[in-house]
């Protein structure tokens, strides 16, 4: 899967940038899903601000 960059906050994107680099692909993956998943189900109004950089491009999907 493909994410948007986005800039979101400096410090949290910069965490999650060492974690892309030091992960496997797909457990950074897996890590953004989790994550988003758990955001999702807490707010109403979909991903939370501090994921937005970090969600998923369904038109940019690889399958």
């Amino acid at each position: 899967m493909v994410y948007k960059s986005v800039p979101v906050d400096s410090e949290l994107y910069a965490v999650l940038c060492r974690l892309k680099e030091s992960l496997h692909f797909s457990s950074f993956n897996a890590l953004i899903e989790f994550l988003v998943s758990k955001t999702r189900k807490k707010s109403a109004f979909g991903t939370a601000p501090w994921l937005k950089g970090f969600e998923r491009d369904e038109q940019d999907r690889v399958l």
